[in-house]
């Protein structure tokens, strides 16, 4: 009955925090990350029709039932009573409280997620205006004619190899790093 009720979507959606919304469902498979590692490919894939999931990885595999112990790192019976209980289909005798554990691990799993979106677009947004003043400012050096140009605009001379290392540590550097430099490349902009 579990089943039938709850879908492998819902169960990702409730249960672990991952946002289907963009995905798209009518296939007849579909590819996400896998919740139980970090993956470089989604390599998670749900067959909705059949109401089942496998890690090509090596997580495991299954229904919703498999999907809710792997994720909580509980035994199938206890997976099991949980769901009936959220579901409404247990008997008083067999009532079992959800650990708070449980729920702050998706939910911080969740956060996680929105944080590194939000940071994504951050990023996105100064490096491309980052690199729209770079090559704007290259654009005038090129422009610059004259000695006593030069000397008016020699702070342009200065900035580019500052400009280049903040864009070279947008794209090579670590994650904190560039974390670091976003803040700081915010804070030019915002003339601070």
């Amino acid at each position: 009955m579990i089943k039938e009720l709850l879908t492998i979507e819902s169960a990702l959606e409730l249960y672990v925090g991952i946002d289907l919304s963009s995905i798209r469902i009518k296939r007849k498979s579909f590819n996400i990350s896998c919740p139980f590692h970090d993956d470089k490919y989604p390599s998670f894939t749900i067959w909705p029709k059949g109401r089942v999931w496998k890690c090509w990885a090596g997580c495991g595999s299954g229904d919703v039932i498999n999907l809710i112990a792997a994720f909580f790192n509980i035994p199938n019976n206890q997976a099991i009573k949980l769901l009936a209980n959220d579901l409404g289909i247990v008997n008083e005798r067999s009532k079992l409280t959800i650990p708070p554990q449980y729920f702050y691990k998706a939910k911080k799993q969740k956060m996680e997620r929105e944080m590194l979106e939000a940071f994504k677009k951050r990023y996105n947004e100064a490096f491309f205006r980052l690199l729209a003043i770079e090559k704007a400012m290259k654009e005038k050096t090129l422009s610059i004619k004259s000695i006593e140009k030069a000397e008016e605009k020699s702070l342009l001379y200065h900035h580019l190899p500052y400009l280049a290392h903040l864009l070279d540590v947008l794209v090579e550097g670590n994650f904190d790093d560039q974390v670091d430099t976003v803040l700081i490349i915010e804070s030019i902009l915002n003339g601070g």
